[in-house]
């Protein structure tokens, strides 16, 4: 039985086509990477929830956070550089129970990058985040108040002087916002003072006796997302 040259050709198609049907299906779908982080915005420096990059009261360190799908990653890595000109380097593996990092080794005045990719269930890693930066300041320090209703809150300021500060105080142990406020650097030397309510915008016209706050200095620096957050201060209003 003689063979067309168009049957011919419609059997190689069908060899052709059988073979990398074979291939496609010994290989398995193809692995897909997992969506990217997205980096969380920083908020307002006078806003009551802080969220995105920022500095931390309880030591010389750089906080950020991120978004994802945490149920579909299991874990998220972490990069950094500390020159603008240099290269970012793997910094640490972080559980996919978190979605924001502190990190602790580094220096006050230098500015740190940093980005942020997903690990997924298959191993494979995602495009990189956005990237975050951030360069802390000096403390404010030897944080003073008098203890009465309507308190004098006194600070120092360590090197260059700020833009502006934000003085948060507190109602413990619930953390209840009674005052935030912004504030100029005064001009007397490195010795700030403000008495409470100045700007009439404390939620409370004075505070309640035999009840306990705490409140800190948070440094704003003349350049974007630079910064430091004071110690807290905690004090109790006697009868």
């Amino acid at each position: 039985m003689k063979i067309g040259w168009q049957h011919f050709f419609f059997l190689l198609f069908i060899i052709n086509f059988s073979i990398l049907s074979c291939k496609r299906n010994s290989s398995g779908p193809e692995v897909q990477k997992p969506d990217a982080p997205i980096i969380v915005q920083k908020s307002a420096e006078n806003s009551v929830s802080e969220k995105g990059v920022d500095a931390i009261p309880e030591m010389d360190a750089i906080f950020f956070e991120w978004r994802g799908p945490r149920a579909e990653v299991q874990g998220w890595n972490v990069y950094k550089k500390k020159a603008e000109s240099g290269s970012f380097q793997f910094l640490t593996n972080v559980s996919n129970v978190d979605t924001s990092f502190i990190d602790q080794n580094v220096s006050v005045g230098i500015r740190y990058w940093y980005y942020v990719t997903a690990v997924g269930l298959n191993g494979r890693e995602s495009q990189p985040s956005d990237t975050v930066d951030y360069k802390l300041l000096e403390k404010a320090n030897s944080l003073s108040n008098t203890l009465d209703v309507r308190p004098v809150f006194e600070w120092n300021t360590s090197g260059i002087a700020p833009i502006f500060y934000i003085l948060r105080l507190y109602e413990n142990p619930q953390q209840k916002p009674i005052w935030i406020t912004e504030i100029s650097p005064g001009y007397q030397g490195q010795r700030e003072t403000v008495n409470f309510n100045s700007d009439g915008s404390a939620v409370e016209k004075s505070l309640e006796k035999n009840k306990t706050y705490s409140w800190r200095v948070d440094e704003i620096g003349s350049e974007a997302n630079s910064g430091s957050e004071s110690h807290w201060k905690v004090f109790t209003v006697p009868e």
